[in-house]
């Protein structure tokens, strides 16, 4: 270890340290150095000290962790333009991830497991989800900490950014390499009031046009997402200034209509090498679980994500991330919550990692191979032999189903929605009934929508269905069957068969 080591006292079960210090954990010499180096800017204590069970108390460490990919490694060919990035003296293409870990301060009382989150948007979400805690990005305090939940499991919580366009304090984000190439944008915008000028939240900062004349650019409008786009004249608008954070605008001269899908496609410049971030996430892991030199440690890894970052874990296994570069696993179970049949724009030119409105059917969806109309046969989990797989468990609410096309029935079903399909023997699928895709504060608060917001909890499932998901991964008992809507028990059917009831 480089640099000097941080010097603090133990009061019964509480620590305090004397001062935050710099520690820096580098790796020297090896050919599979995807880990450079690690440093601790801050460690501190959690909740006061207080213990949690037998667990005992916590720390924080707050850092960055730096990474070396080598392009021609047959493990970093999934990474998109990686090749184009610049190089260091070494042939490899390095970069740097923040990270945020809370982890027992006797890793011999806790279960030796770390349990990564996949943040969204930056977010940390995993300690509100399951430990019932005030949210925060900075989770800190008791009061933060909720209930304990996770800490009295004794698992070590790990963060690593991954997101290349998120910016803020407390935010997690993946400096990822910029590069020369050319290519294509093409995102949606959907106001909520009529007005002449929108900017293009969903877009990184720093996608602008090539040519903000370029008669090529098109911009279409439609009401539904699976209408069909008209497209608008191009003496009909045109690309205003750059918002101060690079984002580009447009102006429409006949204003944007509340509630209508505009889309725009423009060749751009800008582009970053956005598939580090899965490859941060698959080295960070494995680095902690293989050796014993780094400041952070398990005997096995587990992944969790929401939303947008359970997204991210199935584009994660179908690009094969989860094997790394010595042929090992980098988790041993994969859990994506919230996240339908949808992967994203993760690892493509041009990635856009936040999009909101993102294109959710794109194949495969099932873990087990499959054909496509085309006869191009796919699956999730078709780069990995049998021992390589991870336990994966899905769990969607109905809004999975049914809303914004995240089309959840497409993990189960054939492809024309005819027939119900069985998962592999190493997932697991469950249906949240009635519940929503993010539950709402009880007693719900008016929203956008004309409803009220659902405040069905989904908390106490999730805490048991991770103690399941601890056994199975761990060589116990596997959890109970995948429990989700069907063509043969027609609790799942079809949109153009759907008849609702209403009693006067």
């Amino acid at each position: 270890m480089n640099g000097h080591s941080s010097h603090f006292r133990v009061l019964g079960s509480r620590f305090v340290f004397r001062f935050v210090v710099l520690f820096t954990f580098l790796v020297q010499g090896s050919v599979f150095a995807d880990v450079t180096k690690v440093t601790i800017t801050a460690r501190t204590p959690v909740a006061d000290g207080q213990s949690f069970g037998n667990t005992g108390p916590y720390e924080k460490l707050v850092g960055t962790i730096e990474f070396a990919l080598d392009p021609s490694d047959k493990h970093n060919k999934a990474v998109v333009d990686l090749e184009h990035a610049a190089k260091g003296p070494d042939g490899k293409v390095h970069f740097t991830s923040d990270l945020f870990v809370l982890q027992p301060v006797d890793p011999a009382k806790g279960n030796g497991v770390l349990l990564f989150e996949i943040s969204n948007r930056g977010n940390k979400g995993m300690i509100g989800r399951f430990n019932r805690g005030q949210s925060g990005n900075d989770p800190t305090t008791a009061a933060q900490m909720g209930d304990g939940f996770l800490m009295r499991e004794g698992y070590t919580l790990v963060w690593v950014g991954w997101q290349f366009d998120v910016a803020g304090a407390n935010l997690l984000h993946v400096d990822a390499p910029a590069v020369n190439v050319p290519g294509r944008v093409q995102v949606t915008t959907i106001q909520n009031e009529a007005r002449t000028d929108a900017t293009l939240n969903d877009l990184p900062g720093g996608y602008v046009p090539v040519d903000a004349n370029d008669p090529a650019s098109t911009l279409t409008v439609r009401t539904l997402f699976r209408d069909q786009p008209t497209l608008l004249p191009r003496s009909s608008w045109r690309f205003g200034a750059p918002t101060n954070t690079g984002r580009a605008t447009l102006i429409l001269d006949s204003k944007f209509e509340p509630g209508r899908v505009y889309e725009v496609s423009f060749a751009a410049k800008g582009d970053r090498v956005a598939g580090v971030g899965l490859a941060a996430i698959r080295d960070a892991a494995s680095a902690f679980r293989y050796r014993a030199d780094l400041p952070v440690r398990g005997r096995t890894a587990y992944v969790f994500g929401i939303s947008q970052s359970g997204r991210f874990l199935r584009q994660f296994l179908h690009d094969g991330f989860n094997t790394d570069e010595r042929d090992r696993k980098a988790f041993d179970l994969v859990w994506a919550h919230i996240a339908g049949a949808g992967q994203g724009s993760f690892n493509e030119r041009f990635a856009l990692p936040g999009y909101s409105s993102f294109p959710a059917t794109r194949f495969p969806f099932t873990d087990a191979e499959q054909a496509d109309a085309n006869g191009h046969r796919d699956g999730i989990l078709a780069r990995y032999p049998a021992q390589l797989q991870p336990k994966v468990i899905y769990t969607n609410t109905p809004v999975e189903y049914w809303g914004q096309g995240r089309a959840a029935a497409l993990t189960h079903t054939s492809l024309d929605g005819k027939r119900d399909l069985t998962f592999p023997d190493n997932v697991r699928s469950y249906l949240l009934a009635g519940t929503q895709h993010g539950e709402a504060a009880l007693p719900p608060a008016p929203g956008q929508g004309q409803l009220l917001p659902n405040p069905m909890p989904q908390g106490d499932v999730m805490r048991a269905l991770l103690r399941a998901a601890h056994r199975w991964a761990s060589g116990g008992a596997a959890p109970p069957p995948s429990a989700h809507p069907t063509l043969r028990q027609e609790s799942l059917t079809a949109l153009d068969k759907l008849r609702l009831r209403l009693n006067a």
